[in-house]
């Protein structure tokens, strides 16, 4: 006999498929986005960047479908160095970390991480983060 499970301390399996899958479609958007508005064809055509969504502990919670591997994971490395010499409680609403340190934050100098912290009701949630390699940027 199975014990009958309690909705208060479950989560609907259908509830989070869906949510799930919005969650990734937002990623997606924001990488299909940086595609898009970018001025550089190593972005448009071979797709050279990633896109991430981050806990408020820095731990990557999902990534987006589109992009390289090897983004992903300097990306990941990366947000945890960020949020090593900006801890959250100096960060606020509007501020945005950039950054391309090939030893801490990127792969190498032509890799550009942006991180962006979100906030709800003044209260740090998260961060979406971004690798793009940007050819132009010198080195």
């Amino acid at each position: 006999m199975t014990k009958a499970r309690n909705s208060n301390n479950m989560f609907d399996p259908v509830q989070v498929e869906v949510m799930w899958n919005r969650l990734i479609t937002n990623l997606e958007e924001q990488a299909k986005t940086l595609i898009r508005t970018s001025f550089s064809n190593i972005l448009s055509d071979a797709g050279d960047l990633s896109a991430g969504l981050f806990d408020s502990h820095g731990n990557m919670i999902a990534q987006a479908n589109t992009g390289t591997p090897g983004h992903i994971n300097t990306m990941a490395l990366g947000v945890r160095h960020f949020l090593d010499k900006f801890p959250s409680e100096r960060l606020n609403p509007g501020d945005v970390l950039i950054g391309n340190n090939p030893y801490e934050i990127s792969g190498h100098l032509l890799d550009v991480t942006i991180v962006t912290p979100v906030f709800n009701d003044d209260n740090l949630i998260g961060y979406f983060a971004s690798t793009c390699h940007v050819t132009d940027i010198g080195g």
